[in-house]
């Protein structure tokens, strides 16, 4: 692509970046729908090809109080079904529940017996919502 023209629409880049003392780790995503003539609706295009399924499964995991404290709980270290229970403070039938539709998500994955942890997608997931809570809250601060 070149700067020098004249470009239209919609371009999402993401960049994650953890550091943990001198070690450094960056993914970058992007998705772009950039076009020569204007007015062809790449927003429109964008949500459209989304998978319905694919995107509704994702927001779901994110939907329920309870599934995000159990999602922020496994990411801070809690990764036993007993210290998941003891810190989201769940009985045994509501936290089976969680975790099923948790793992239907493809946000969180078995490890050995009875120990959970989030997958690449419901970490960056989780990092990309706080962040947008995050801009939200400023954002609403400002007004």
């Amino acid at each position: 692509m070149r700067y020098d023209e004249n470009w239209y629409g919609v371009a999402t880049m993401v960049a994650i970046v953890e550091t943990q003392g001198r070690e450094r780790q960056v993914r970058v995503g992007g998705l772009k729908r950039l076009y020569r003539r204007p007015a062809q609706r790449p927003r429109h295009k964008l949500v459209e090809e989304t998978p319905d399924e694919a995107l509704a499964k994702l927001l779901c995991a994110f939907a329920h109080p309870q599934r995000v404290a159990i999602i922020k709980a496994i990411f801070t270290g809690a990764g036993t079904y007993a210290d998941l229970r003891e810190r989201v403070g769940l009985k045994a039938g509501p936290m089976y529940h969680h975790l099923r539709e948790l793992k239907l998500a493809g946000v969180l994955a078995d490890g050995p017996r009875d120990v959970y942890r989030l997958t690449r997608q419901g970490k960056d997931a989780l990092i990309l919502a706080c962040s947008l809570a995050t801009l939200h809250d400023r954002n609403r601060a400002r007004k």
